[in-house]
């Protein structure tokens, strides 16, 4: 918490000078006194504590080592003190001030003000030229920096921001009053004014137009460009221009401009020698050097670049790599595949968590312990890193997966740079500040289902920014290979677009770089490790979270062997036709010789091809069962299928040879189909059955009073024609074959509307106590 400073009893310290009227071309508080007393004095107003100091070190630009402060950090709210500049020689037209400055927030709620005012009777009334507010948002007001609880001074050129404001005519005092809020720091340095008279010789460094941005190690070789302008009144000949790069490698080129003409510009292009294979972030300068230039404010131009890794794929510590479902040239790609999960566990949901006995903490910071019969993984079946078998997950609401006894910091809100000492064994799908309370909004949850040989972790959270919950939501999810063998799991981690919950302003964060500290990667200790994105203070790992400026999906896969970066989808075409119904959604599951169920899906299904997309099937010749479930036929199961390059045709219509049993459907039309009447589910069109559809076609009330779905035909109504189909099939006696025991997987009528395939379960049955819930949404601060 930040320390409070009780303010000293009144005593007013003004430190002032008259004098003769002076040109101030620049203010960089480079000498040692403060307030500046080269070339006039400056003066402090202000009332006990004094909150304007000089700071060394955090200076605009290297060389200079110093800057001027104030200390909003400390000074309680309300205080008020200015800094105030000699008598200036008086401004005339296009006259300006201009600054360089550096400021953030302390949480982003608060709201320092620094006011500038103009005077031009030196002193004796003033006139506001400008307000400038601080606020969470870079770039707007005087932030130039993220909020943050730390202090510290800016160290990067990035942290930094430039304004200028024309003059009124005649001004000749200019002053600085900051108005704290108890917020966050601010600086000034280059503070500078000059009364722009027509000047004959004046060429300008326009733009830095190469390097920018981040350059992939290893690209093509980069030449240096950069636009000048002639903006004096006369033609220039033979201007001198000098364009350097500073950082682990340096470069410097020197051209000359032949001639250029009064308002005239020309982009240069230098020496073609500067190769990106090196890591590292660079700061480029371009300087005009004309001898007889009349005007040096606005020779110089510094910029900043950075040679990064392919943010798309790569390789990590310790014999690991990655690849994105963007990613081009990589040895291999995954593709973004989301599994079905309903039926998963719901671990919490709309600010209400379940399963206390393995909850410790809160929904803003806190984690569940699952393993064993908890977890229910496949029997023999582990998650594997780097050697090591582990069959317990930890699953914190902020973005992180343990995998080992020792997460006692898995409720750890703020990332660290990995490989981090003070966390485990750990996945970091994506390691963020998340607040899943009731007080952050609804539409929260966190949910994990294991599904064949993957395990899934499900997040749609609301982000925690300084201050409060913000409106930034985002659904992501982990999905882990479970292994029998020796090889180290492949891990997929998936980012989901506005159809699964992720807001329009957490992807505008993301795009400009205002998401606060987040890391996605993994660490198994600190011999392997690797951050796929990493942002903590300033960006350093550069993967990509979408696809697409728009947030389109994106997928990033994660493994030993940079050649298995594959998951994908497979699908199946499956044509399956209905007895009586033209057409209806039925679910379609995927179930491995185990009788495993691997994902499923709900799709219309009327006698002709469906594509159906699974996540989750292997990478290897595998064998599976499709199983096709309609709310009231009799369920039907396939032979063993195997998937070839992620892709199956199906066809149940063309024989009885097609199901397993070699029975259990009938012809129709041509068409092998499901047969009606199993209304209650039960694996058997029996006298129940019949009981119930007759039941309704007699009670004359529109729909179902048996509540079952007796209306076999689809045409909205019970009657005659579905009873008499009923009968018949009652009759013969029909009962499900199956190869897989399993539990009834229809729930249409028990769904809604929701982000996975079109439905999402509805809430589970809370059962805990009401003490439990009442806990649970108890608002925790942070």
């Amino acid at each position: 918490m930040k320390k409070l400073f009780m303010l000293l009893p009144a005593l007013v310290m003004i430190f002032s000078l008259k004098m003769t009227a002076v040109a101030q071309p620049l203010q960089d508080f480079e000498l040692a006194a403060f307030p500046p007393n080269a070339s006039g004095i400056w003066t402090l107003q202000y009332t006990g504590t004094q909150y304007w100091t000089r700071q060394t070190y955090t200076s605009y630009l290297p060389p200079q080592t110093a800057s001027a402060k104030f200390n909003f950090f400390s000074a309680t709210g309300g205080t008020t003190q200015s800094l105030t500049s000699p008598t200036l020689i008086t401004s005339g037209a296009g006259d300006s001030l201009k600054f360089d400055h550096s400021y953030r927030t302390y949480t982003g709620g608060e709201v320092d003000t620094l006011r500038i005012f103009t005077s031009t009777d030196d002193g004796a009334t003033w006139n506001v030229l400008v307000t400038l507010e601080g606020g969470p948002v870079v770039g707007v007001g005087m932030t130039t920096r993220l909020p943050s609880t730390s202090s510290a001074a800016p160290t990067l050129t990035s942290e930094w921001g430039s304004k200028a404001y024309a003059l009124p005519s005649g001004t000749n005092k200019i002053r600085f009053t900051a108005i704290s809020d108890f917020g966050n720091n601010l600086y000034l340095d280059n503070i500078r004014t000059k009364a722009f008279l027509p000047v004959t010789s004046d060429a300008s460094t326009l733009s830095i137009d190469a390097p920018s941005g981040n350059y992939i190690i290893g690209s093509a070789t980069i030449a240096p460009k950069a636009t000048f302008k002639n903006v004096g009144s006369s033609n220039l000949t033979n201007i001198p221009v000098t364009f350097k790069i500073r950082g682990p490698v340096n470069y410097t080129s020197t051209r000359t401009i032949a001639s250029l003409n009064s308002g005239s510009q020309v982009q240069i292009i230098f020496d073609s020698t500067f190769v990106p294979n090196t890591l590292g972030a660079y700061t480029d300068s371009v300087f005009c050097g004309l001898a007889t230039d009349g005007n040096r404010l606005n020779d110089s131009l510094v910029g900043s670049f950075n040679v990064i890794n392919n943010p798309n794929f790569g390789t990590g510590t310790g014999g690991i790599f990655f690849a994105n479902s963007i990613s081009t040239g990589a040895p291999s790609k995954p593709e973004v595949c989301f599994a079905d999960t309903t039926g998963g566990r719901t671990l919490c949901r709309n600010g209400v968590y379940y399963d206390s006995a393995v909850f410790t903490g809160s929904l803003d910071d806190g984690y569940w312990r699952l393993g064993g019969a908890n977890l229910g993984l496949p029997a023999g079946y582990k998650i594997r890193l780097n050697g090591v078998d582990y069959d317990s997950i930890f699953v914190s609401t902020n973005g992180i997966l343990g995998l080992s006894a020792v997460n006692a910091n898995l409720s750890d809100f703020s990332p660290e740079v990995l490989p981090s000492a003070t966390h485990g064994v750990e996945l970091y799908p994506l390691w963020k500040d998340f607040d899943l309370r009731t007080i952050a909004g609804p539409n929260s949850y966190v949910k994990v289902l294991v599904r064949g040989t993957r395990l899934y972790v499900y997040w749609l959270a609301r982000t925690y920014n300084a201050g409060g919950a913000s409106n930034d939501i985002v659904f992501f999810g982990a999905a882990i290979e479970l292994v029998n063998t020796a090889t180290n799991s492949n891990i997929i981690y998936q980012y989901g677009d506005a159809s699964k919950g992720t807001s329009a302003s957490f992807v505008t964060a993301v795009n400009n770089n205002t998401l606060a500290d987040h890391v996605i990667g993994l660490q198994s200790n600190a011999a392997q490790y690797i951050a796929y994105r990493q942002r903590i203070t300033t960006i350093t790992a550069f993967g990509p979270i979408f696809s697409t400026v728009g947030g389109g999906e994106l997928a990033v896969e994660f493994g030993p062997d940079a050649t298995k970066l594959n998951n994908k989808c497979a699908t199946l075409n499956l044509k399956a036709n209905l007895e009586l119904c033209p057409g209806d959604v039925a679910t379609v599951s995927l179930y491995n010789t185990s009788c495993g169920l691997i994902d499923s899906r709900q799709v219309t299904i009327n006698g002709t091809s469906v594509p159906v997309s699974f996540a989750g099937v292997d990478n290897t010749p595998s064998q599976y069962y499709i199983k096709v479930n309609h709310k009231n036929s009799l369920t039907i199961w396939s032979k063993v299928v195997t998937f070839t390059g992620y892709s199956l045709n199906y066809d149940f219509t063309t024989g009885l040879n097609k199901v397993y049993g070699d029975n259990n459907m009938k012809l129709i039309a041509g068409k092998w189909s499901l047969i009606s009447g199993d209304v209650n589910k039960d694996a058997t069109i029996d006298a129940a059955d019949g009981s119930a559809i007759d039941n309704d076609a007699i009670s004359g009330v529109e729909g179902s009073i048996s509540g079952y779905p007796t209306d076999l035909n689809c045409d909205a109504f019970v009657d005659g024609s579905d009873l008499s189909a009923a009968d018949n099939n009652v009759v013969t006696g029909y009962f499900e074959d199956t190869p897989c025991p399993s539990p009834n997987d229809f729930v249409v009528k028990d769904r809604i509307p929701g982000p996975f395939d079109g439905y999402i379960a509805l809430p589970e049955q809370d059962k805990r106590t009401t003490d439990e819930i009442n806990k649970a949404n108890i608002n925790i601060s942070k």
